[in-house]
């Protein structure tokens, strides 16, 4: 999960552990990306869109030159050019707010 809201990053953590499935977290969208190039396998990818640095939107491309790993966008954003640009992106929208 690459969310920079930790309170947010540890309440999702929680909650996905209570179903037995182990979450690594980071709040920095370019130590995630440079996870995806670790060895372990990931198979799903929870991308908050506004993080420091880099607008998620324009990091998902970067993630696909690496990986087609699925993404949910997990984001408080309700405009719906953001929606249209994750959905191009072929990735799933869940929002907060």
């Amino acid at each position: 999960m690459i969310e920079d809201d930790l309170e947010l990053a540890q309440i999702i953590t929680d909650y996905l552990k209570s179903f037995d499935i182990e979450v690594t977290t980071t709040d920095s969208p370019y130590n995630g990306l440079s996870m995806l190039n670790l060895s372990k396998e990931y198979q799903l990818l929870i991308l908050d869109l506004t993080l420091p640095e880099i607008d998620g939107l324009e990091l998902i491309p970067k993630i696909r030159e690496k990986s087609q790993i699925p993404i949910i966008i997990s984001s408080a954003r309700d405009d719906i050019l953001d929606k249209v640009m994750g959905l191009r992106s072929d990735v799933e929208w869940i929002g907060f707010g």
